[in-house]
């Protein structure tokens, strides 16, 4: 039953119009909707619409319109019963039984169980007999509209006192319930308690009586509930601090409770993620939540609880919704949209219509903080589908309709399709196939529109409705003859094809893959109709229709071609793992291949296979492979040298020579000229891919035709020069006679030269190539050549050279690329302005980022502070200032420019605490720190840091930021080096 529907059944005399008003003003909440229908439940229709009107203004109203009903319902009980009860369940941590609940308030079991009943939805009352609240909305609102921050705290000192009534007694059970109850909350959430009450001088005290961890991790061996309570302790000496002297005498405190809950960590942080899923699959699900909570990276606790949802209770599940929620409240990017995907993931499978939407609905009101458009609109996309599994279908087309306004705001045609393709396919795998060809509507690409079509189609059958199935796919037919690209129809076709197919009509698939054939055969361009046909006969296979495969392979004329369309098969089936299935589709091959005597292309797809087996790590196979099925010693030695090549990539260098020795004996048995020459210049590659320049010329000397013999030593030149042995690199690559072919060795050589710091040589290097260069045929070899010669000449301080030799680039990326380091080399020698004009010709904004910072830093050297923070500042990503900022900042403090240091330190400081990687921020605080070494800004460095720290290698790192205090405080180092012994001897008696 959806929204309206229970509105209406409620008051079904009120207006239509009213109604729908009021639907709108609550955004389809489920719980507002709930309390609206429960508010206007035996009102008369006039006081109704009061009612309605008042909640439009305001749907937050709901629960003060709620509340003031119940207060009115008694004066008496209100205060007394009702109001504390409700303070009571916003500061407890887990749900409480009726009779503890009415032994805190002290009242009876019955004065309790009226009150549940009395605050109906608001309040939840499972069979187990536990209450509490019933949705973090009504929570959010007790705890900022109902109570004080004072009566808050107040509630939390009251539970804190309950838990501390016999406080060495609540590790050992009672017979009593209510006692029973009593200890086992203690335990659990005593010092919890104590932390929001602000009881810091008993929280410390508990915490560092060594006692209470032992008992704690004796109750819990996965230590979780401890180290939550360490958690408290780290937050409590934080908070604690009134002023920076309070907050210094606090930190040695705060580095003991960090130390040891990292301790506590690092045993979890090992275990793979297969082992929590382990874990819960033998049963022991609430041990695997309580160990994913010790892990130290929240992106990695997401993973985890992902993986062991399937095997929770409705209780567990609850418990990673409430984490889930926590950390997409306070987490952004990657990790909050994995956050969020899971929960919507987690209300997909709850069987609880009512809980689900609760889920979707904070889901939704946290969506509406995401930025990136394609997170936002996927994440509305699973919201939607989620709510249509629990029949709320008119909610999910409302949200969809959300997505949609966001997809129209995309700048880039590109995008919107992509995005207009996700959302038609949902809501056509919701069922509602005319709305989705309608968002299918918008797309004005011909080729995303059918792909999209398709989809739905494809829905369309899912949902029983061939007919309509087979219209919508007539009408991407007529759509892909509308394509003008003769190659690009036929693939379409051939799309279209293989969709039909599947939906079991293979007559009329074969129709239109006929039809795709006769255009593919009409296709001048060889090379696009040979590909096109392969894709063809391939999908006719995999729609099992074989006769047409072969008729297709048929009608390619290069017999060559026929053999390769199953030789690329077998590559893609080998280059995923299954070489023996590449062996199957080989064999189907050696028919076709044998009836026309085209036996080399066996070789090559053995060799295919071969390679890719060893690329896959498995080179004894691969070596088994060609020595038992290659026959030709030189197609043997070429695959041996890949082989070898491969075997060296992954380590194996004395197994790669000693399959190149095999190689080079190989060869000498080899007899045709052209055969032994490829095999010669393989191996000669694969000795000098080894570092063995000497060895490979050796070898290549063997090679008796000139343009083989050039082609192997421009490899070996340039192996040698990226070795750093430019002398030898030159001398080989003077022996080479094409000009191109030494031109473009030139290039290589002058850029390993730059390289290698060797500035002027390569100067005279480019003076050589750019003459050569000139006269380069082939535009993208002298693209190449140009951009790497323009690059050295500003490099060497010649920017009017190098801005010349740009003007030769027609490439828009060669030229954005090469304009980038010029300009960095004319800030770098001071001409700012020139610098900043160069940037300005490159075309494309982020192309411009790399250069600015540099400029930038260059600006700060030369003290123009104000000019290096404009352009700073000109950065869209806050993330590539830092650097810069860096420079500025220390170039500031040269200068001595106080104001304009602690200003860039603050920037810095924000954008530095948003970088996860834990190595990289840190290093970057410590810059900050040596840079400032003001000890109010190194101390909220610190206390952050280490409460963020996850391992005792960072802790340690970031301790060294405290050196500046020990100058003004030196007991501080003694202090922290006594905790650390406290904390040692601590994890002894913890075992």
């Amino acid at each position: 039953m959806d929204a309206l529907t229970v509105l209406r059944s409620i008051q079904s005399g009120v207006a239509e119009s009213l109604l729908h008003d009021l639907y709108t003003a609550l955004k389809g909440n489920a719980l507002f909707v709930y309390l609206a229908a429960d508010s206007m439940r035996y009102q008369s229709v006039v006081d109704a619409a009061s009612l309605i009107r008042q909640i439009e203004q305001n749907p937050n109203d709901i629960f003060s319109i709620k509340l003031e009903r119940i207060k009115n319902r008694s004066e008496l009980r209100w205060p007394t019963i009702w109001k504390p009860m409700l303070a009571l369940l916003l500061v407890t941590q887990e749900p409480l039984r009726l009779d503890v609940l009415g032994d805190l308030l002290g009242h009876d079991y019955d004065a309790i169980q009226d009150a549940v009943w009395v605050f109906g939805g608001l309040v939840s009352h499972g069979i187990n007999q536990l209450v509490a609240l019933h949705h973090l909305m009504f929570r959010d609102y007790l705890a900022t509209s109902m109570f004080t921050a004072r009566e808050v705290k107040r509630w939390h000192q009251q539970l804190a006192h309950w838990c501390a009534v016999d406080l060495d007694v609540i590790w050992s059970d009672d017979r009593d319930p209510i006692e029973q109850s009593r200890r086992v909350y203690a335990r659990h959430h005593y010092i919890t308690h104590l932390f929001f009450a602000e009881n810091w001088p008993m929280l410390w005290q508990i915490l560092d009586a060594g006692d209470y961890g032992e008992h704690k991790t004796r109750f819990d061996p996965s230590t979780r509930l401890y180290a939550l309570d360490l958690d408290r302790g780290r937050e409590s000496t934080i908070q604690a601090g009134q002023s920076t002297e309070e907050h210094i005498q606090h930190l040695p405190r705060l580095w003991k409770y960090c130390l040891l809950r990292i301790s506590l960590t690092s045993r979890v942080d090992r275990w793979p993620d297969e082992a929590f899923e382990v874990l819960a699959m033998l049963g022991s699900v609430q041990e695997a939540l309580e160990r994913i909570d010790l892990l130290s990276h929240t992106y990695r606790q997401i993973q985890c609880w992902d993986r062991i949802i399937p095997w929770c209770n409705n209780q567990q599940r609850r418990t990673i919704i409430l984490r889930l929620h926590q950390v997409a409240s306070y987490t952004s990017g990657i990790v909050q949209f994995h956050a969020l995907d899971i929960l919507v993931k987690i209300s997909a499978i709850t069987s609880n219509s009512q809980q689900a939407i609760g889920i979707l609905e904070t889901v939704l009101a946290i969506t509406q903080s995401i930025e990136e458009p394609w997170q936002h609109v996927d994440l509305l996309r699973a919201i939607a589908q989620a709510a249509a599994i629990h029949g709320y279908a008119e909610y999910a087309i409302t949200i969809l309709d959300t997505a949609i306004t966001i997809i129209r705001s995309i700048d880039y045609p590109e995008d919107q399709a992509d995005l207009f393709r996700a959302i038609a396919g949902t809501a056509a795998c919701l069922g509602n196939i005319d709305r989705a060809l309608v968002i299918a509507q918008a797309i004005d690409n011909p080729e995303y529109y059918i792909y999209t079509i398709r989809t739905i189609a494809e829905a369309a059958v899912t949902h029983g409705h061939d007919e309509h199935a087979k219209t919508i796919l007539d009408t991407a037919l007529d759509i892909a003859q509308s394509i003008d690209n003769p190659w690009r129809r036929a693939d379409i076709l051939r799309v279209i094809a293989e969709t039909t197919a599947t939906h079991g009509q293979d007559e009329y698939a074969k129709t239109i893959l006929d039809t795709a054939l006769a255009i593919a055969q009409s296709l001048d361009n060889q090379e696009q109709r040979d590909n096109t046909l392969a894709s063809i006969a391939i999908t006719a296979a995999t729609i099992g229709n074989i006769n047409l495969t072969l008729v297709i392979t048929q009608s390619i004329d290069n017999p060559w071609r026929r053999a390769d369309i199953f030789r690329v098969i077998a590559e893609a089936t080998a280059t995923h793992g299954h070489v023996e299935h590449a062996m199957t589709i080989l064999n189907a091959a050696i028919t076709i291949a044998e009836s026309l005597n085209y036996q080399e292309q066996f070789a090559d797809i053995l060799a295919s296979i071969a390679k890719a087996a060893a690329t896959l790590g498995d080179i004894d196979r691969a070596l088994t492979i060609t020595q038992s099925m290659i026959d030709e010693p030189w197609q043997r030695a070429n695959i041996l040298a890949s082989i070898a090549k491969i075997s060296a990539i992954h380590g194996h260098t004395d197994y790669a020579k000693t399959i190149l020795d095999t190689v080079i004996a190989i060869t000498q048995s080899i007899d045709h000229p052209q055969q032994r020459t490829h095999t010669i210049k393989s191996t000669a590659e694969a000795t000098a891919d080894l570092s063995d320049i000497t060895g490979a010329l050796t070898i290549a000397q063997s090679l008796d035709e000139p343009w083989h013999h050039a082609d192997t030593l421009a490899s070996i030149a340039i192996k040698a020069a990226t070795m750093g042995n430019i002398d030898r690199a030159l001398v080989i690559t003077q022996s080479i006679d094409e000009p191109w072919r030494r031109a473009d060795i030139l290039r290589d050589v002058a850029e390993a030269t730059a390289t290698h710091g060797h500035a002027e040589h390569a100067m005279i290097i480019l003076n050589t190539t750019i003459t050569i260069a000139q006269c380069i045929d082939e535009p993208w070899q002298r693209a190449n050549t140009i951009a790497s010669i323009a690059k050295a000449a500003a490099t060497l301080g010649d920017i009017n050279r190098a801005l010349a030799i740009v003007q030769f680039l027609d490439n828009q990326e060669h030229r954005a690329n090469t304009i980038a380091s010029i300009a960095k080399a004319a800030a770098t020698l001071g001409d700012i302005d020139r610098a900043l004009a160069i940037v300005q010709s490159i075309d494309e904004p982020w192309q411009r980022v790399v250069p600015l910072s540099d400029i930038a830093k260059a600006a700060a050297t030369f003290g123009d502070i104000d000019r290096a923070l404009a352009i700073v500042q000109s950065i869209d990503e806050p993330w590539r200032r830092i650097f810069p900022l860096i420079s500025i900042a220390e170039a500031s403090k040269t200068h001595r420019n106080p104001e304009y240091t602690m200003t860039i330190l603050d920037t810095m400081l924000n954008i530095a605490q948003s970088i996860v990687h834990t190595a990289q921020r840190v290093d970057i605080l410590k810059i900050i720190a040596q840079i400032d070494q003001s000890l109010t800004r190194i101390l909220v460095i610190m206390q952050k840091e280490w409460v963020r720290s996850t391992i005792s290698k960072d802790l340690w790192t970031i301790t060294a930021i405290v050196l500046p205090l020990l100058k003004k405080y030196p007991w501080l180092g003694v202090s922290i080096l006594e905790e650390e012994a406290w904390v040692n001897e601590h994890l002894k008696k913890l075992g």
